[in-house]
């Protein structure tokens, strides 16, 4: 009698042990939730400080302990230092004089911010078609309005944060910004027809042709991108000009 006694009282001990640590990792688990869920999100932020928004979006999160709290403040605090980096780029001599675009030493230094942000982006390479027959039949003063409205087109097409270069003669390059290549091509579809579209007096119509690939979707390097981006603007020139073509999408 005693040891059937004992077998029902370790029964129950055993169940209710077993009730209570299960209780108990409920408890345990949401309370990890609770302490994991805004470092989650804040982490998710820290790789996207380039997108439009990004501070109201972080403020939102509640920071409920100190920590979280502390990890906000920062980011924000990145944020802003990141945007006033930028600012600062395009107000100093990192730009191209007649397009005021930026040149090849501030596509550098903004490279240099994309890589280090791990932000991923797509490339653009850009050139007028037939350019030199331009310069040829209507000179140079005429060659330079061709390349100063191309600016001024590209910086009404694309985002503030996206950022414009010119890298030579005739030969533009665009970072677009992004999570889906597919924003890049769009874009760039979007400036090819405005600018098919546009006339300049007297030089007449204009056409440009596009080369995208895109990082570090298409290549772990960011100079491999770049030449990427190229051999896709030869292969527009060889399809006949005056299209896009894109390494994926």
């Amino acid at each position: 009698e005693l040891l059937s006694q004992a077998n029902a009282i370790i029964v129950k001990v055993t169940l209710g042990m077993l009730i209570f640590y299960l209780v108990l990792f409920i408890f345990v688990w949401k309370l990890s939730y609770l302490i994991s869920s805004p470092l989650n999100k804040l982490a998710q932020m820290a790789s996207m400080l380039t997108r439009p928004n990004i501070d109201q979006d972080i403020k939102k999160i509640d920071p409920w302990y100190f920590e979280a709290l502390r990890f906000r403040t920062s980011l924000l605090l990145s944020s802003k230092h990141f945007k006033d980096e930028i600012a600062e780029l395009k107000q100093h001599v990192n730009t191209d004089p007649l397009t005021e675009l930026y040149n090849r030493r501030g596509m550098k230094l903004f490279l240099n911010e994309l890589k280090a942000t791990n932000t991923p982006f797509s490339v653009l390479n850009i050139d007028i078609d037939h350019f030199k027959a331009i310069n040829d039949s209507y000179g140079h003063d005429q060659g330079d309005h061709v390349l100063k409205k191309l600016a001024s087109h590209m910086m009404n097409n694309f985002r503030k944060h996206d950022i414009c270069c010119r890298v030579g003669g005739e030969e533009f390059t665009v970072f677009v910004v992004h999570e889906d290549p597919k924003v890049a091509y769009t874009a760039a579809e979007r400036l090819r027809e405005a600018v098919a579209q546009s006339y300049l007096d007297p030089v007449g119509h204009i056409t440009v042709s596009i080369g995208i690939a895109s990082w570090p979707r298409d290549a772990e390097s960011v100079d491999d991108v770049i030449k990427l981006a190229d051999q896709k603007l030869y292969e527009a020139k060889n399809d006949g000009r005056n299209c896009t073509r894109i390494s994926s999408i």
